[in-house]
């Protein structure tokens, strides 16, 4: 990657880390405002659960502020597009979509089989648990 791209992603990302820095702001603002706790139950319930995805959302905007500090700090050093696993560049154009990446397509595509066949050995044993757990109880009826 030549100098120019690598000017334009950093400015890039410092934009982004702008922007969530202050929308991240901005929400803790609006939930240290937020009233106490109204006397209505359905009210409280509304509003407990709008908290909750406020901090969703700030949890992952905090994610987004910790990978975008990451991909900047790996300028620093000069390991900026370089795939963390392979070592091998990561296509400009991934980079221009999402700055801060750190995973060639290739990597995040084993990354991602790996999870998810992590995720369907885990809802196999459920199934079979739940069925095991099934025949147990008709057997006693």
């Amino acid at each position: 990657m030549d100098r120019e791209e690598l000017a334009f992603l950093r400015v890039k990302l410092e934009s982004m880390l702008e922007l969530r820095l202050n929308k991240s702001r901005a929400a803790m603002e609006t939930m240290s405002q937020a009233a106490m706790s109204p006397a209505d139950a359905v009210d409280r319930a509304a509003m407990e659960t709008q908290r909750h995805l406020e901090l969703l959302m700030r949890e992952r905007d905090l994610a987004e502020i910790r990978e975008i500090r990451e991909a900047l700090a790996r300028i620093l050093v000069g390991e900026y597009g370089a795939c963390r696993e392979c070592g091998e560049d990561i296509d400009v154009r991934r980079l221009r979509a999402r700055p801060m990446v750190n995973l060639c397509v290739s990597c995040m595509t084993g990354l991602e089989r790996e999870q998810n066949r992590g995720r369907d050995i885990a809802e196999d044993m459920i199934h079979s648990f739940g069925q095991e757990i099934s025949g147990r109880i008709l057997e006693t009826a």
